[in-house]
């Protein structure tokens, strides 16, 4: 299980969204939550 950054819910890496940013791999429990990672992390990082 990995944990979604933005809601901490933790997730099957083989089921889950995921998506690469600055070299690294990253899971999501839905496409709100890869959204809004996304943005946070073009205005500066997750908060």
């Amino acid at each position: 299980m990995v944990q979604d950054p933005v809601c901490k819910v933790f997730v099957d890496p083989k089921e889950a969204l995921s998506m690469e940013y600055g070299g690294m791999h990253y899971y999501f429990c839905s496409e709100a939550c890869a959204r809004k990672f996304k943005t946070q992390m073009e205005q500066g990082g997750v908060k």
